[in-house]
């Protein structure tokens, strides 16, 4: 995992931009709370403050989100190529000087509709 992030630096690093925005919004709002019952805060500071938490965190969900699509991108073009490449094995394989003129016709044909 800690290769995934040294390899992957600018993810790290919107991560971590992330969760300090998080950290920031999460302590400003508890300053506001803590105004607002002190009385040294208004109500409207302390919405604004759990709006930016939620913003804040949005972006993290955001990050996750786009962390698993890429990933299930990344699964989708592995099994394509495997796919691919289990085909072409399988033509490697095909005896066609052996093979019947009209089975030689069925396969040209059905390889020109798969490319």
């Amino acid at each position: 995992m800690q290769q995934f992030y040294k390899r992957n630096n600018r993810w790290t690093e919107g991560l971590i931009s992330a969760a300090k925005a998080v950290a920031f919004a999460t302590n400003l709002l508890i300053e506001s709370a803590d105004g607002v019952l002190s009385g040294t805060h208004s109500l409207e500071q302390l919405i604004v403050a759990s709006n930016e938490v939620a913003a804040a965190t949005a972006q993290l969900e955001r990050l996750e989100a786009a962390a698993k699509a890429v990933t299930e991108a990344c699964k989708a073009l592995v099994r394509q190529v495997k796919a691919v490449s289990a085909r072409q094995t399988e033509e490697e394989d095909m005896d066609y000087k052996n093979m019947a003129v009209l089975e030689f016709k069925k396969r040209e044909m059905e390889q020109q509709v798969r490319y």
